[in-house]
């Protein structure tokens, strides 16, 4: 609701910079408009499941190395977390546990790590595992932490699993993402640069079940930053001399479309109508 009631806000914000830019005297403004992504309606992973995601993937760890077993009571794997629930007691009006005011401290080699930021995640895995450690690790996700997909790097593609199988994800992203997804390729190409980055952990988690309503492994109910439908998706309002033939723009498309303009490769004209 009150994210909903700051669109408003926002609304108003936009109407009185168009207006300042139609006035002005001075120079003759081109308005164009745009939408960050919108964001996925989710359930929190711990108010299904009844236990942090970190505390499930960690006791999933243990029970396959019962040997490097490591304790952090009540520690978290980083500053967000903290900041979370902080966050959701300020707005409760609640007193922050002292739990909430411990770190876990930096990260180490030598034990498991978890990040998440809602509906994506890493496990970063203790010394150098093996392809086969990862694959089996991957689905004890999948089928003991309820894990909704599961990603890893396995030479030049990415392994995707969840509970209908195991999958190519930018061969296969239909399987993944849903078939009905309405920019599942480019969605793919995404997650899979996520999963190859230099910082990225040895498995990455996603929230996002296309037959089902979405995970957030953080206490948000609408989350983005995955590869789900609304998170994919926003809106732009253009003039029509800056019309494309593209059926869908991104943010570098947008901005190559703007240069073009400016160099003088789009046509000056300026008619009233605007397209969306």
């Amino acid at each position: 609701m009150f994210a909903h009631w700051s669109l408003k806000g926002i609304d108003d914000s936009i109407k009185d910079i168009c207006k300042a830019a139609d006035q002005s005297d001075c120079r003759k403004y081109k308005t164009i408009i745009y939408s960050d992504h919108g964001q996925e309606t989710v359930t929190w992973y711990g108010s299904r499941y009844g236990i942090p995601v970190k505390e499930a993937i960690r006791n999933a760890f243990y029970d396959l190395n019962p040997d490097e077993k490591h304790v952090h009571p009540g520690s978290y794997d980083n500053v967000l977390d903290g900041f979370y629930k902080k966050a959701r007691a300020l707005i409760m009006n609640r007193r922050f546990s002292e739990n909430l005011q411990k770190d876990s401290g930096p990260v180490s080699g030598d034990k498991i790590e978890i990040t998440t930021m809602g509906p994506l995640g890493h496990v970063y895995l203790p010394g150098t595992p093996t392809r086969d450690f990862i694959s089996r690790f991957a689905q004890t996700l999948i089928r003991s932490v309820h894990i909704p997909l599961v990603l890893y790097r396995d030479d030049h593609s990415i392994v995707a699993m969840n509970q209908h199988g195991t999958f190519d994800l930018e061969q296969q992203f239909f399987m993944v993402l849903g078939k009905d997804h309405p920019f599942g390729a480019q969605a793919a190409e995404d997650l899979a640069r996520v999963c190859r980055h230099a910082d990225a952990g040895n498995i990455v988690i996603s929230g996002w079940d296309p037959t089902d309503t979405p995970l957030s492994f953080n206490i948000e109910s609408g989350a983005h930053g995955g590869p789900g439908w609304e998170e994919t998706r926003g809106m732009v309002v253009l003039p029509q001399y800056l019309n494309t033939k593209k059926t869908y723009l991104r943010a570098r498309d947008l901005r190559h479309l703007i240069q073009d303009y400016r160099n003088g490769y789009v046509s000056h004209e300026h008619p009233e109508n605007s397209q969306l």
